[in-house]
């Protein structure tokens, strides 16, 4: 019954919770709602109780949504240049996304993403906080930012350094070309690519797996690896600053 507490179901993303593995998933747009306080609070106190509960040890991020994350963007940043949008709105966007990285990366838990068809570079980047990272054979890696002459958002330049290097990170994010799944795995930018049939099979598998190894094995090798955490708080202020500061100087933002 305790893991009861833990479900839930609203218009922005469901929790359920199996044993001592929640799998978070987002259902619909994102980038706008993300923006609301109300989704914020709620999506950040489940994190919360899950990173102060001990019958918890793996979460899976995941999403079921209905229209490409690509549409998505580009409307979203057609609204702001019609004002559809305010520079505060924008802001708590960036800020939202900063702080659920920066939960990911402090939670005690051990997090799995889950990719799969088309992915805009902003939500990839943010499974690049999570512990493992699995996708399907038909994800797409999309960078839509080029297009409006941004800077990625999501942490991708302090991630893709760490993992490949000052050379790498600069061809990948400056290159309009998409990441297929099976790149990216080569990359190193993935854990596991499997058939799009049998990803939520897969991602349960793994997700028991870890969940089998001493917790404070897992939660202490994570805070390891991740130090020290300083240095992605202050890329991540730094990031939306660049972020904000480019759409003044291009009057999308007024």
């Amino acid at each position: 019954m305790k893991n009861q507490l833990f479900n839930n179901n609203n218009g922005f993303f469901t929790v359920e919770t199996n044993d001592n593995i929640a799998t978070l998933t987002f259902k619909g747009d994102v980038l706008l709602p993300f923006s609301y306080l109300v989704n914020k609070t709620a999506l950040f106190s489940y994190l919360d109780l899950y990173s102060n509960d001990d019958s918890i040890r793996v979460v899976i991020i995941t999403d079921k949504r209905k229209r490409s994350p690509v549409e998505e963007y580009f409307e979203f940043y057609k609204l702001l240049a019609e004002s559809k949008i305010d520079e505060r709105t924008l802001s708590r966007m960036y800020r939202a996304y900063d702080q659920l990285i920066v939960k990911i990366v402090k939670s005690n838990k051990f997090f799995i993403s889950v990719g799969q068809g088309d992915m805009i570079s902003q939500d990839f980047y943010v499974d690049l906080a999570c512990d493992y990272k699995i996708v399907s054979d038909n994800a797409v890696i999309h960078k839509p930012y080029l297009e409006l002459g941004l800077v990625p958002k999501g942490g991708g330049a302090y991630f893709l350094k760490k993992k490949l290097g000052h050379c790498k990170a600069y061809e990948i994010l400056l290159s309009r070309k998409r990441i297929s799944a099976h790149e990216a795995l080569k990359l190193g930018m993935v854990n596991e690519v499997v058939p799009y049939e049998r990803l939520e099979d897969t991602v349960l598998k793994t997700a028991q797996r870890f969940a089998r190894k001493p917790p404070a094995s897992l939660s202490r090798t994570k805070r390891l690896l991740n130090y020290p955490l300083k240095d992605l708080e202050d890329y991540l202020a730094f990031e939306t600053n660049e972020l904000l500061g480019i759409l003044r100087r291009s009057h999308i933002l007024c």
